[in-house]
């Protein structure tokens, strides 16, 4: 269990790898929830293979975050879920775009997902 604001004051946090989103896997919130102020110095989130859903809002305050990796295991993606990659450079999927196929993709993500490159 992540409580809320666990990484609060990460000033130089440059990476982070996330087995989910929000306090759980049964109760997933956006990014910001464990980072309440999500830092500047942040330029890269890793969506580990465990993790299943990217939910709404996930990127909600990751303004700085120039990429995001997202592991093979993602099997949804909400809505609005990179709003908030205002300077975000590039996107990567762990697997081929064949497989990204198979995610139910919510469709607010069609203009982020332009600069989806595939690690297979």
């Amino acid at each position: 269990i992540i409580k809320a604001g666990t990484l609060n004051g990460c000033s130089s946090l440059k990476s982070i790898s996330i087995p989910f989103f929000g306090e759980s896997t049964l109760n997933p919130q956006p990014f910001n929830f464990i980072i309440s102020r999500v830092p500047s110095s942040l330029e890269e989130i890793i969506v580990e293979d465990v993790c299943t859903l990217i939910p709404n809002n996930a990127f909600d305050g990751c303004e700085n975050v120039k990429k995001v990796v997202i592991g093979k295991g993602v099997m949804n993606i909400g809505k609005n879920a990179f709003l908030g990659l205002k300077n975000i450079e590039e996107i990567v999927y762990m697997g081929s775009s064949k497989d990204f196929e198979k995610i139910n993709v919510d469709e607010t993500n069609n203009v982020y997902l332009e600069k989806i490159t595939f690690s297979n």
